[in-house]
């Protein structure tokens, strides 16, 4: 999935340019590894990008192959307005020891190296990661070693027939109790569950569901795409809200929230889920992190990639 949704947005674009130290990576001239490096990959201004969770280590892995060898290195403290890619050293620049994570939790640990990439026009886009040696496949993001702790998400695919139409209907509950949709023309249609999955926490039932429903007019499809987490106390008290987005456009420009993994990180140790926003041609990543209890909130976006 991530494979597809980043590539369409051209963050996997210039890889090549980690192909040109030859085929044999193990010989390439490199720094030790380090397991929590604190050497910036570029000089950020003082107006940087404050709500980084710094627990988390000083820089995030994304994955663009789908059999996990190649990255981006997204740099959490860059916002929009001083995001000079172009400031990289041409030479790769530091090598990083990441745990890899999946929706499924921690899948591994490798050692990855980040060159500069380049982009033409107007387009922006992360510096490039490789791995050092071969990485294990299906893993989503990746953090320094040791410096998050792994929460594992049971999706919905996973569920029986039974459950799967009991989280279905609860989360249809859930979207139908909404504040009314400025977009009249969303009204009444049904709700649609792409994705769904569930964890707990502190004895807390935790459910997020992305839901869409679409207007399908053949000029112009439209969707309205939410992003729901409801939590409970017990297993047989009923979900309540815990926090919303909703977006609607045209279905090529609509906002979209893919969910990567969830981890433990901060003092004193929070869950967060590390989201994907899709949108037009290009993105940006996030931590949706628990604030509290039946509160989460968006505590950090990157600056934004794409063109």
């Amino acid at each position: 999935m991530i494979l597809r949704r980043l590539t369409r947005f051209g963050l996997a674009a210039g890889l090549s340019a980690t192909g040109a130290c030859g085929g044999d990576r193990e010989n390439v001239p490199v720094p030790p590894v380090v397991a929590s490096s604190t050497t910036p990959v570029i000089q950020v201004p003082p107006t940087s990008n404050r709500n980084w969770k710094v627990e988390a280590g000083p820089v995030m892995l994304a994955a663009t192959e789908q059999n996990g060898d190649s990255g981006v290195i997204i740099l959490p403290e860059v916002t929009d307005s001083v995001m000079r890619l172009d400031s990289v050293p041409d030479a790769q620049i530091v090598r990083y020891a990441m745990d890899l994570f999946a929706r499924e939790g921690k899948v591994g640990t490798a050692s990855v190296t980040v060159f500069r990439q380049t982009y033409g026009g107007e387009c922006r886009g992360w510096p490039a990661a490789t791995m050092v040696r071969s990485a294990p496949t299906g893993w989503n993001i990746g953090f320094a070693a040791g410096r998050v702790q792994p929460i594992a998400l049971d999706s919905i695919e996973g569920l029986s027939r039974v459950d799967s139409a009991a989280t279905t209907a609860t989360l249809a509950r859930l979207a139908a109790l909404l504040p009314v949709a400025p977009d009249r023309a969303f009204r009444g249609l049904p709700f649609r569950v792409r994705g769904a999955y569930s964890f707990e926490y502190d004895s807390v039932q935790v459910l997020v569901g992305d839901i869409i429903r679409s207007i399908n007019q053949e000029a112009s499809p439209r969707v309205e795409h939410l992003l729901l987490i409801a939590e409970k106390k017990t297993r047989g008290a009923p979900y309540t809200l815990a926090y919303f987005t909703r977006n609607a456009h045209r279905e090529e420009l609509v906002q979209l929230t893919e969910i990567l993994a969830a981890i433990r990180t901060g003092s004193p140790p929070r869950p967060v889920l590390v989201v994907n926003l899709i949108y037009g041609e290009g993105g940006r990543f996030g931590l949706l992190e628990r604030v509290s209890a039946g509160r989460w909130k968006m505590t950090w976006k990157s600056a934004y990639t794409g063109c």
